[in-house]
């Protein structure tokens, strides 16, 4: 598995990335297999361009998202609501022409560190903060896939397998974490996927710790990861 990710951020209800704070509820997007669509049940035609971040020890990240009615930026990060989407990406993208436009960084004995609030995500909603080896390939070319956005997972969404590092899946109640490996094939594609991963939750990692009222709240808990080769 290549050790150049893509960052993505799915949000089934609403999770605040960083320092960003909105209160405005936003319009609600609706998701089938993966794939996201507007209040009319079309599929996304391309990116908006929502700013940028500074990721410290690499410098300016751009927002980009298929749902930016979902989306509000604020200091040093951004809220999501309601089904939406973001990535980050290279540049400001607005379409999904080029399948090399995600922001991919070598995460081999480095940190990655963010801080979320998930205190208004509900149980039964996941909020992920996860890596993914974008973009899907088929064979050795890379494919857009039913959804147009090049997106791949270990669990064949958007018809396309890939290596996933789940740094944060959960809402106010519990969390965890997960690495799902790959069948590689070269140069660049994967045949099938570790669906289910490796890793472990706050239920059985961290019994009594996590959640409302407990030592570890869903309010702007910290997120580090030490990554190896």
């Amino acid at each position: 598995m290549s050790p150049s990710l893509s960052f993505v951020v799915f949000i089934c209800l609403a999770l605040s990335v960083a320092l960003a704070a909105a209160t405005t509820p936003q319009p609600k997007v609706y998701r089938d297999k993966g794939h996201f669509y507007g209040p009319n049940m079309t599929l996304p035609k391309g990116f908006t361009n929502m700013g940028s971040v500074n990721v410290e020890g690499y410098g300016e990240v751009y927002i980009c998202s298929p749902t930016p009615g979902n989306v509000v930026m604020g200091p040093g990060g951004f809220t999501l609501y309601g089904g939406g989407r973001v990535y980050f990406c290279k540049g400001p993208s607005g379409g999904f022409e080029d399948p090399y436009m995600y922001w991919d960084t070598n995460l081999a004995n480095n940190y990655f560190a963010y801080t979320i609030d998930v205190s208004n995500v509900p149980c039964k909603c996941n909020a992920a903060m996860y890596w993914v080896n974008m973009p899907g390939y088929e064979g050795t070319n890379p494919t857009p896939g039913p959804g147009g956005d090049w997106y791949c997972d270990a669990n064949f969404v958007n018809d396309n397998w890939c290596p996933e590092y789940d740094t944060f899946e959960g809402n106010a109640e519990s969390m965890g974490v997960a690495i799902h490996t790959c069948d590689y094939v070269p140069p660049n594609d994967y045949s099938r996927c570790d669906r289910g991963g490796c890793g472990t939750n706050a239920c059985t990692g961290i019994a009594g710790q996590y959640g409302r009222g407990r030592p570890l709240t869903p309010m702007h808990p910290t997120i580090s990861r030490m990554l190896s080769s």
